[in-house]
């Protein structure tokens, strides 16, 4: 008997009937003898709609709006919760909902993108030793000031991956609208093939990187504490992709995925070197978030920062650099939206001394301009513009699928 955490996103859930197939998929798992855990999102759309009704009411932008938002967004999985548990009854399944402050799954006190710091597993025990199987709200938790907190967008994939960890689950499968992860996105390249096998490393670069199948910090959940995760589809019978803590190749180089981000900007700050530590700081006193960040110091004596950070922090950025530059702190800053990355993931890349020249004359020869380039032993990430990253991303598939093929 295995114990499997299986968690639906908006999709799986996303209306009664939907429910009703969720709850046939969880039992089918339970009549092949296995203890069921299930963690839900919000029916689709719900969460979006119910974050434009507090952004209508509220400039989001203190500590008691916030606590207030995390109280609206949350209810969402509390519903899903309960009527998946309804229908798991219905069918003969014992079950019972249970929301995240009932466990509890605590939290610190970061609204709107909490970080979970403790879960307690003895509620959930006591129910699959009675023969029932808990139906848990996915996406929420529960703060020291006793509220009720969110874990961000997406965040129903790590209630799930965390609870897996903490109850040393034999495997997590995470249910979507998708059959798997692909080599590149279908969006952009329909014959796309999927990908049958990932590691949590590569799993978690392609999901930093700007790939929307599974949560950063799920992956990393898989990753630290060494757990199978597969990513599938509750609307096929369809194997799905299988992520797996453990090392699939010794050390020859193999590609396993293509994804781009667009949701970025570039920053280019001027500044002397004595200032970086003012300018870090200013940023992580906002909980600004840096994906890239490269200092480049000048004959004379100053410097040019580059960074990259999330497109929907423009205006805090703008925000906080116009307080830096009116305070001598750095000379000047422009803000470029119109740029993208587009990150090749895989295995042994940076050792591959040829891939990235070969990666550059392909875009050369294709009218693609390479803004910049950032190397790993497991991924290139290039900077390139909006519109070339779709180009770049068919361009990139078909060179290694010849190299796959050579």
């Amino acid at each position: 008997m295995n114990l499997i955490i299986q968690k639906f996103g908006g999709t799986s859930v996303a209306d009664t009937d939907r429910i009703r197939a969720a709850a046939q998929i969880v039992k089918q798992e339970i009549d092949s003898g296995n203890k069921v855990i299930v963690v839900v999102s919000a029916m689709a759309g719900i969460t979006n709609s119910l974050i434009t009704k507090c952004a209508n009411l509220s400039k989001l932008d203190n500590q008691k709006s916030l606590i207030e938002y995390d109280a609206a967004v949350s209810s969402g999985e509390i519903v899903t919760s309960a009527l998946l548990a309804l229908e798991l009854n219905n069918i003969g399944i014992k079950s019972s909902s249970f929301q995240g402050w009932q466990l509890p799954i605590k939290t610190n006190n970061l609204h709107g993108n909490a970080t979970v710091e403790d879960i307690n597993i003895d509620k959930i025990q006591s129910q699959l030793s009675s023969g029932v199987t808990p139906v848990i709200t996915g996406f929420q938790g529960i703060s020291k000031d006793n509220r009720v907190t969110t874990l961000g967008k997406g965040g129903s994939d790590i209630t799930a991956t965390l609870i897996a960890a903490a109850i040393k689950a034999d495997r997590c499968d995470i249910y979507t609208d998708v059959t798997g992860v692909h080599v590149a996105d279908p969006r952009v390249v329909p014959n796309a093939k999927k990908i049958d096998i990932i590691t949590a490393e590569e799993m978690l670069v392609m999901s930093s990187s700007g790939a929307k199948i599974l949560h950063p910090r799920a992956a990393l959940a898989a990753m630290h504490y060494k757990f199978d995760l597969r990513i599938l589809s509750s609307f096929t019978n369809h194997p799905g992709t299988l992520v797996t803590s453990k090392q699939i190749t010794m050390e020859s180089r193999r590609i396993t995925a293509i994804t781009s981000n667009k949701n970025l900007l570039k920053i280019d700050i001027n500044c002397s070197s004595e200032s970086l530590s003012s300018i870090y700081k200013a940023f992580l006193d906002e909980k600004l978030q840096i994906n890239q960040a490269n200092f480049a110091p000048l004959a004379l004596g100053g410097g040019n920062i580059s960074i990259i950070g999330n497109l929907h922090d423009k205006n805090i950025f703008e925000s906080v650099l116009n307080q830096l530059r009116q305070r001598s702190v750095i000379s000047e800053f422009v803000i470029a939206t119109n740029i993208a990355t587009v990150t090749i993931v895989g295995y042994g890349l940076k050792n591959d001394h040829s891939l990235i020249w070969q990666i550059a004359e392909i875009s050369e020869n294709n009218g693609i301009e390479l803004l910049a380039a950032y190397l790993s032993e497991i991924n290139i990430s290039i900077l390139v513009s909006d519109q070339d990253s779709e180009k770049l991303i068919k361009i990139l598939y078909k060179f290694v699928e010849s190299v796959s093929h050579g």
